[in-house]
């Protein structure tokens, strides 16, 4: 299976951002869910990097909205090449900070596909990723296996 070379973008909210985002310090009281990708208002993307072109492109977001009044983040990969289809997916993990995974979401990509949303929380980690199927970036290393991009809440 052909590897593309990772790329790293990242990003930082700042903390005037954070004023603007009322209630993301207090998003821990949810949990994980599939309804803001779909349901959420205010949506927007965070942070967009496209991989390779053509029918082998993968472009992988973070995406932001609102849901039930708490401010989420989830993966997205976006119109993706039809060599991607069926044979990658998008995966997204969060950790706080402390080095501590607080879980992760993967699904197949067909199409632009996302993956489950997690609380926006100061200080936590988000990585999405589009990672071949089978492959783990977590064990197998997020630069060996898969074009990803990072922020931190």
């Amino acid at each position: 299976m052909h590897r593309i070379a990772a790329g790293i973008a990242t990003t930082a909210l700042s903390a005037s951002l954070m004023t603007m985002i009322p209630g993301a310090a207090s998003a821990a009281a949810a949990g994980w869910s599939w309804n803001p990708p779909t349901k959420a208002t205010s949506v927007e993307t965070r942070l967009q990097k496209t991989f390779g072109s053509g029918s082998s492109k993968k472009t992988v977001q973070f995406r932001k909205g609102k849901y039930g009044g708490t401010w989420y983040m989830w993966g997205r990969a976006f119109k993706p090449g039809s060599n991607i289809n069926g044979a990658y997916d998008i995966y997204f993990a969060v950790n706080n900070g402390l080095g501590l995974v607080q879980g992760d979401s993967r699904a197949r990509i067909d199409g632009t596909t996302y993956t489950k949303a997690f609380p926006l929380k100061t200080n936590y980690r988000y990585m999405a990723c589009i990672v071949p199927k089978g492959k783990s970036p977590i064990s197998d290393g997020p630069s060996k296996t898969c074009d990803f991009i990072r922020v931190t809440g």
